[in-house]
């Protein structure tokens, strides 16, 4: 799936906005599938980064112990992988809420977008920065919930 992820990946998603909004309409899903698209692809790269990382002498070792695949990836794939998956949605948060104002700018009549959209057109510059005060808060609290939630899911990686 590389070269797939890769392609995609390099696609500009935040021009393909107004294609989904299109196709979607003006509602909620055209915007999720535009955050999706930004989020995933840091997600799936370092999952398949963290799952490389799996040593091959520990999955031989289980597989000489009578281990399935399906065993091998519950068991050591996926707590070896899970770090790279939090990074991955980490990095995700600063791309999603970007997908969020983007979503809103073209397709919507409400939102952050739209009001920092239209406090930039007319030099309206408090409720700008309260805009983007509120994005920076957000990306605050996200990523501070996922740094949370890393310590509880993969402690062994504490120093």
């Amino acid at each position: 799936m590389e070269p797939w992820i890769s392609g995609l990946y390099a696609t500009p998603t935040i021009a393909l906005a107004p294609l989904f909004i299109l196709w979607l309409g003006i509602g909620i899903w055209s915007k999720v599938v535009v955050v999706i698209m930004l989020v995933i692809f840091p997600v799936a790269i370092n999952t398949e980064a963290g799952l490389r990382t799996t040593s091959p002498r520990l999955i031989e070792m289980l597989r000489s112990f009578g281990a399935t695949p399906r065993q091998i990836f519950f068991k050591l794939s996926l707590p070896s992988a899970t770090p790279f998956i939090l990074t991955g949605l980490k990095l995700g948060i600063g791309r999603g809420l970007i997908g969020v104002v983007v979503a809103e700018l073209f397709g919507s009549r409400a939102g952050l977008g739209r009001l920092i959209s239209q406090s930039a057109d007319a030099f309206n510059m408090p409720e700008l920065f309260a805009g983007v005060v509120i994005l920076a808060v957000a990306g605050i609290v996200l990523t501070a919930g996922f740094s949370r939630l890393e310590r509880r899911l993969v402690p062994w990686t504490r120093d």
